[in-house]
């Protein structure tokens, strides 16, 4: 068995499925053997196994935006289940990006909070870009005077 610093799980892609007990022949790009009893093999055993729908729930990140409509300031609230890379952006009525409200980082599970405070904004529509895992999430916002 091979164990790689990539992190504590692999995540097996649609229409891909596994079984416990299953073993695959993979190839891992970008990951270091950390440890290993047969540095030759590729070999994975799956140890725990999800159906395709509970994959995707636990990828979920429900993600709050409140007040909104908003005058001076709106909070983002969300939650990760697990370990995983976010990003939030603001974005104009054009899909620009006007501002940066967290980088690209990775953040436990956990919950946390956001705070947007328009600075030079007028008032109307803007949208809230945010990249949890692999999937990207939009919420329309509304900044009134």
């Amino acid at each position: 068995m091979v164990t790689f610093s990539a992190g504590q799980s692999i995540t097996l892609k649609a229409p891909f499925e596994a079984e416990n007990g299953s073993i695959f022949t993979a190839r891992i790009g970008g990951c270091t053997p950390v440890s290993s009893q047969s540095a030759s093999t590729d070999q994975i055993t799956v140890f725990e196994s999800r159906s395709s729908s509970e994959s995707i729930s636990i990828k979920e990140a429900n993600i709050k935006v409140f007040p909104n409509p908003f005058s001076t300031a709106t909070t983002i609230e969300y939650e990760l289940t697990e370990i995983q890379e976010v990003e939030f952006h603001i974005l104009d009525m054009t899909g620009r990006i006007i501002e940066t409200v967290l980088p690209n980082q990775w953040q436990k599970q956990g919950k946390y909070q956001l705070e947007w405070l328009p600075q030079q904004e007028q008032a109307g529509i803007y949208f809230l870009r945010a990249k949890i895992g692999e999937q990207w999430k939009t919420r329309k916002l509304m900044l009134i005077e």
